[in-house]
């Protein structure tokens, strides 16, 4: 679908990455002009047969097509790259992810080590995923976008209303979606087709491993060519509408590729300076003991102002249950039915060792399903 731009961009684009193979590649290593966020099915489904003859498992050829996408995009210096596989239940919907990273070695490792398993909880990964970006995405990237990949239909929660939630608090982000071997008419397709769409993104469709692996790589190509032209709008929490479209977009064609990709990128515009008044306050919101209901804020001027956001978020008969600032903090709670068992940690540099921290801490009090409930890090 986007062959158009490289017949468009033909000798450009050699003459872009003959330049960049030189002394001016250098310089643009050291800057991240885009964050990309791969959010992966890792479910129980993809470890069925891709089919149509070709006995390979989807995760398998699922892998194969990031690394070599991805790594691609890591290699041209000015893109960093996180990978968050979602699966198993609503009360983890990511078990596992690898951080924004430009180092090709630990994205191979980390997709490459991805097993099938559990289920296909994609509205609650749609949130995890956004505020994952918002937190941790480098905050000059000129854009910040999302590619979902899934062969299933969402089985937790409710996507429209994760999308809602997620505009209504100011923080969504561009996706390109993917259905990997899903029938075109059906549910998943639905849910995939609206994400896109509410996000000013594209839905593809991609039948078996051959065609994931182009949608895959004629993405990447894409996404790191307009990145070198500095042609990249910072994505904002209401994203241009997508221009009209008769089908969705299909590998290998170009029909609605160019408008669906490029109808609402601008070229970068000037923004005021990253604020530099310390400390930078945030919150931690649930409404009962196993936190059913949550809420979080960073980035706030005050712990008052921190607090209200995370309760506003977290909705009715919520309390407080952490403040912090200029630090990582988290909080997890024993899902075991009437269990009262919790554990948090604050004072860390990255929001994975406070996630790892609360949990141990619950699990040491003798809770049995301990899982984070919320959880956040501030600038520092």
């Amino acid at each position: 679908m986007f062959r158009a731009l490289n017949r468009i961009l033909g000798p450009a684009l050699f003459l872009i990455v003959g330049v960049f193979s030189g002394g001016a590649y250098a310089q643009a290593s050291e800057r991240i002009g885009s964050s990309l966020l791969l959010l992966i099915d890792a479910s129980g489904s993809m470890g069925d047969a891709v089919g149509g003859g070709n006995p390979q498992a989807k995760i398998d050829a699922a892998k194969q097509a990031a690394i070599a996408a991805l790594g691609r995009a890591a290699r041209s210096g000015s893109v960093e790259i996180a990978v968050l596989a979602f699966s198993g239940d609503c009360a983890n919907p990511v078990p596992s992810y690898q951080d924004f990273t430009r180092d090709v070695d630990r994205l191979t490792a980390f997709i490459g080590s991805l097993q099938p398993g559990g289920g296909t909880p994609m509205a609650d990964a749609l949130l995890f995923a956004n505020r994952f970006m918002n937190q941790n995405g480098h905050p000059q990237a000129l854009d910040q976008m999302i590619m979902l990949l899934a062969d299933g239909q969402n089985d937790c929660g409710d996507v429209n209303q994760s999308i809602a939630t997620l505009k209504a608090s100011g923080i969504i982000f561009r996706h390109e979606t993917v259905g990997f071997g899903i029938t075109p008419n059906s549910q998943a397709a639905q849910d995939l087709r609206e994400i896109a769409t509410q996000t000013g993104g594209t839905y593809h469709h991609a039948a078996d491993a051959t065609q994931l692996a182009d949608v895959f790589m004629e993405f990447v190509n894409t996404f790191t060519v307009i990145d070198l032209l500095g042609q990249f709008g910072k994505s904002t929490s209401s994203p241009a509408p997508s221009p009209p479209r008769n089908a969705d977009t299909q590998a290998g064609s170009d029909e609605g590729g160019m408008d669906g990709l490029l109808g609402s990128f601008k070229a970068p515009q000037e923004t005021d300076p990253m604020p530099t008044a310390h400390p930078f306050h945030g919150a931690l919101a649930i409404d009962s003991n196993q936190g059913e209901a949550w809420g979080w804020a960073i980035d706030y001027p005050t712990p008052a102002a921190a607090a209200q956001r995370a309760l506003a978020e977290c909705g009715s008969n919520c309390s407080i249950v952490m403040r912090f600032s200029d630090e990582c903090a988290a909080y997890a709670a024993d899902q075991t039915s009437e269990s009262t068992v919790y554990g948090w940690a604050n004072g860390y540099d990255s929001g994975g060792e406070a996630r790892a921290t609360a949990i141990a801490e619950c699990r040491g009090k003798g809770g049995t399903s301990c899982v984070v409930r919320a959880w956040g890090c501030t600038r520092r």
